[in-house]
């Protein structure tokens, strides 16, 4: 692998998890097991889970950057729904950038944004 992402922890999958936390255990295998140090780690920055999934990246050496309204890599402006779509506004290297997603639902531009770092 060359590179590894978190978008969000949810409650998908927790019939194989006897816990969130262990869940969460499973998730950061990809950080600090799967990926060599150094390797570019994308983190959508605005889940509950995210500050200990950067925690724990960062501990297994990787290049941590986040997405999202709190990212710093490409830092989510606005977001304007419509039926079928949303347009966002994001910013990336100081630039701003409007973006027009062809996709419903809050999720995919998580999905979005941390498809973008990973790229």
């Amino acid at each position: 692998l060359a590179a590894g992402a978190f978008t969000n922890l949810g409650r998908d999958h927790m019939d194989y998890h006897p816990t969130v936390e262990d869940y969460h255990r499973a998730k950061l295998r990809l950080f600090d097991t799967l990926l060599p140090k150094g390797a570019p780690a994308i983190v959508f920055a605005d889940d509950p889970w995210s500050e200990p999934t950067i925690k724990a990246a960062k501990a297994a050496g990787l290049k941590v950057l986040t997405v999202g309204r709190h990212g710093d890599f490409l830092t989510l402006k606005r977001v304007e729904h419509e039926r079928h779509r949303q347009r966002a506004e994001v910013v990336a290297d100081g630039v701003l950038y409007e973006v027009d997603l062809p996709l419903a639902g809050d999720f995919q531009i998580a999905n979005a944004l941390v498809s973008a770092g990973l790229a």
